[in-house]
């Protein structure tokens, strides 16, 4: 655990966690975990869902390795809106909720993250406990929680040229992007279980 401070309504928390990587989605429901005040998804997950009157996170720790290591911050949000919608500052997403005081836990992991805002609350059952939740492959942004609706977002490690990507991750723009050998291959994200536009090198 890192340290913290307070600043305004936002506190401030850097967190010793891994660069993302582009994995296949493995969820998992949180009942327990507090952070900041509010229930949480365990370290290092995000929020993909949320059952509300059960006090259920839908989570998945598949965005962030162990193989390198980056300073995560973590923002307590209380008023960014993007229409009606409650919703994490530019560049991050939720990892954590408190539906009665209104606010949001935020992340951003590493110096390439980036989003793709998308529609399309579903449902899934996880472990018995039928919740809403965003698409499989997708993280939680914001929330309307009278409406049951959310702000999903693809996330991907940017790779560029001072932050090139090794064949199997995305997304990449040029060639330029990718280490060594490998060529960035485009709109190839879906054979990876990813969103079709995401870029991959191979």
């Amino acid at each position: 655990m890192g340290t913290g401070r307070q600043v305004g309504h936002m506190f401030f928390a850097v967190l010793t966690l891994g660069v993302l990587s582009l994995s296949a989605q493995a969820e998992f429901r949180d009942f327990t975990t507090q952070r900041a005040g509010m229930h949480a998804c365990r370290q290092p997950g995000f929020m993909t869902g949320v059952h509300i009157d059960q006090n259920v996170l839908l989570c998945d720790d598949t965005l962030v390795s162990n193989e390198q290591f980056e300073e995560r911050e973590e923002v307590v949000d209380g008023d960014t809106q993007q229409g009606s919608m409650h919703v994490c500052p530019d560049q991050m997403a939720m990892t954590g909720y408190h539906k009665h005081h209104n606010q949001l836990l935020c992340a951003k992991v590493g110096p390439t993250w980036d989003f793709l805002d998308i529609n399309g609350v579903t449902q899934r059952t996880i472990g018995g406990i039928r919740m809403h939740a965003c698409p499989v492959g997708t993280v939680m942004r914001g929330i309307h929680a009278d409406r049951n609706d959310f702000m999903c977002a693809v996330a991907w490690d940017k790779c560029t040229p001072e932050f090139p990507c090794p064949a199997g991750h995305g997304d990449c723009d040029t060639d330029a992007d990718c280490q060594g050998e490998t060529r960035c291959r485009h709109n190839i994200g879906g054979t990876r279980g990813l969103h079709p536009a995401v870029d991959i090198c191979e």
